[in-house]
Formats: structure tokens, sequence, C-alpha cells
């Protein structure tokens, strides 16, 4: 987990108000390019009520996302897995940096968008690092748009499914932090 005070600020902000129920997205994709997708549609409950808040890395977006619009989209995102090592905000944003310029030159290999897979160690410098794809609902970001390069997400380790936490749930500072710090 980060030691970062705004994120130690939203995880004091959910103990306090319980972890109210996270609704499943209206929208999620017709048809969901990865398992990763399947996954957290299928444990979202799970996720919602059990995972652990992250911060994950942009690695890649739908262009769509970063403009006002009405519909989620699809963003490939790169985490430092809690149970195996945790790493501050720029690290994560500076793996999922690595991660997209990869992710780039080698999407005939990985297809589209990617599943839950380990991030190459010579992209992380031997750190533990996921990659996968999630569904971003626009009620789950301030402003409904991506203004910066990294986002919260809930993960669990018996599943590949992850979910963004929904910006209701984040600390003011947070949600301060996230419209201030644009990263694209």
């Amino acid at each position: 987990m980060t030691t970062s005070a705004v994120v130690t600020k939203t995880l004091t902000r959910l103990a306090e108000v319980g972890r109210p129920p996270t609704p499943k997205p209206k929208t999620w994709p017709t048809t969901p390019p990865t398992h990763s997708l399947s996954a957290a549609e299928r444990d979202h409950d799970r996720l919602a009520a059990e995972g652990t808040l992250v911060i994950a890395g942009v690695a890649r977006v739908a262009n769509a996302l970063l403009a006002p619009g009405d519909t989620g989209q699809l963003a490939a995102v790169v985490f430092s897995p809690p149970w195996k090592e945790s790493h501050r905000i720029g690290r994560v944003v500076d793996v999922a940096t690595h991660v997209g310029s990869e992710l780039e030159r080698s999407l005939a290999s990985l297809g589209e968008w990617p599943s839950l897979t380990n991030v190459p160690p010579r992209l992380t410098h031997g750190d533990t690092f996921l990659v996968t794809t999630i569904w971003i609902e626009r009620k789950a970001i301030p402003r409904g748009i991506l203004t910066a390069s990294w986002i919260p997400v809930l993960v669990h380790p018996d599943t590949a499914g992850v979910i963004p936490l929904p910006c209701s749930l984040w600390a003011p500072d947070l949600t301060e932090a996230f419209t201030r710090w644009g990263g694209f």
C-alpha cells in the first residue's frame, strides 16, 4: 500500500463510514475483451466488500475518457499487488508509463487490451507489478474525465478482476490531487 497521505485519508474515510455498496456499472462493454473484465463483473461484490485499495497507474486509455462524455471506457492499468509488495504513487506511474510505451509496440502479441499479466521485470527493475484492463464508469472519477495518470482501484488476490473505487468514497484531498495533478 502506498504511504501517500491522500490515500491514507481515503483509507481512514472508508474505515469510518464503512464500505457502502459500490454499484455495478450499467454499461459494461458488450463484448468484454479480456477475462479480467469478465472476472471484475463476476466478482464485483467481493471486490467491493473485501478488495484492497491500491493506486493503479494508467498505461493506456481510450481517448474518449480524456474528454467529457456519457459512456464508460476501457483503460489498461498497472498496480503493485499489495499481497506481494507496495510502492508510492510516483513509482507506480513510472512503471505504467514504461508499460504504456511497451504496449504500443507489442499490441500484436498482447492483444488490444491486456488480461491480468505480470509486467516483465525489465520494465520494473525486478519489482512485482501487474497490468490489466478495467472498465471506468464516468461517475467513478471526478468530473467524469480522467485527469490524472493514476486511479484508485480495488484488488483481491483471489480474482483477476479489478474495479475502480468510486470517487464518492475518496477523501477530499485525493479528489483534489486527482483533478489537480493531471498526467496526460
